[in-house]
């Protein structure tokens, strides 16, 4: 496995898994019990995300099959942070400032971490598509 793989491998489910339970420790204070639901769902999706993660990596065949799933990772990561995003605005799903600028940091480092993963697997090169 080559050195930049590796590092992904090693840690991109961790910090993802990281920040799902951070924000999932902040959803779960919010007054609202339907913006406490709803952030917390959000919340749980990259906590799941990195734990299948981890999961799939003892199956993991060789180079490619690796890549694959540290995408997907990714994928989980950015997709949630946007989710996020489009939420917090929100004033039906409406959160204390404390906590809306909480979760908007959260939501902006998994939107990182995921298009981090994301650009660095589309400069390297890897043909994840059969």
């Amino acid at each position: 496995m080559n050195a930049q793989l590796d590092w992904f491998h090693k840690r991109l489910h961790l910090y993802v898994l990281a920040l799902g339970l951070v924000a999932l420790v902040v959803a779960l204070t919010v007054d609202l019990p339907r913006s406490r639901g709803l952030y917390a769902l959000i919340a749980a999706g990259p906590v799941i995300g990195a734990l299948v993660t981890w999961a799939r990596y003892r199956w993991a065949a060789g180079d490619r099959s690796m890549a694959k799933i540290v995408v997907e990772c990714g994928w989980v990561s950015t997709s949630f942070g946007l989710g996020f995003l489009v939420m917090l605005p929100s004033r039906y799903y409406a959160v204390e400032p404390l906590q809306k600028g909480v979760l908007t940091l959260l939501a902006l480092a998994l939107l990182a971490l995921g298009a981090y993963t994301l650009y660095n697997f589309a400069k390297r090169g890897y043909s994840l598509t059969p």
